[in-house]
């Protein structure tokens, strides 16, 4: 596996690569606790209930660079060279490709990054002490074009609950 290749998006359904997002980036999980401003301070509710009820929410961002396929390794140029179907893949094109799977197709996504999968509908399949969790939505995309020749980006994903 290239390096290009530890961390890649792809739509959940049509199996299309969306992105490479290796190398150049920076993986982070988080459990997001969402309160309704009724429970008590202590957090009096087990860990448990919260997930159950929904207000425990699994978050991964992924901040990182997107570069010209003519500043990468030769063998990351050329999958991004056949994957856009041209020459040269600018940064822009990428982040257009983003964000044309997330009007047109939406989610969910499949993410996978080192050793972890992000793909799993059913409850069966998930197995989070192996790495295996459910697929992801993408909640929030923010290209920031000041960053100099290479554009440095934001995913922020929710996980979604596997039924």
């Amino acid at each position: 596996m290239s390096r290009h290749e530890t961390t890649v998006l792809t739509h959940h359904v049509t199996g299309d690569t969306v992105a490479y997002l290796a190398p150049g980036f920076d993986v982070q999980r988080t459990l997001k606790v969402q309160l309704d401003g009724d429970e008590p301070a202590s957090l009096v509710h087990p860990f448990m209930r919260l997930f159950e009820q929904r207000k425990v929410v699994p978050e991964v961002r992924v901040r990182g660079r997107f570069r010209s396929s003519d500043d990468l390794p030769p063998d990351h140029a050329t999958d991004l060279e056949q994957l856009f179907g041209k020459s040269v893949v600018t940064e822009w094109d990428q982040i257009n490709r983003l964000t044309h799977y997330q009007y047109v197709h939406r989610g969910p996504y499949n993410l996978d990054h080192r050793e972890d999968t992000y793909r799993h509908t059913e409850e069966a399949d998930v197995d989070i002490r192996n790495g295996e969790y459910p697929t992801v939505f993408l909640k929030d995309f923010r290209p920031d074009d000041e960053a100099g020749h290479a554009i440095e980006f934001v995913l922020t994903f929710f996980v979604a609950r596997p039924v």
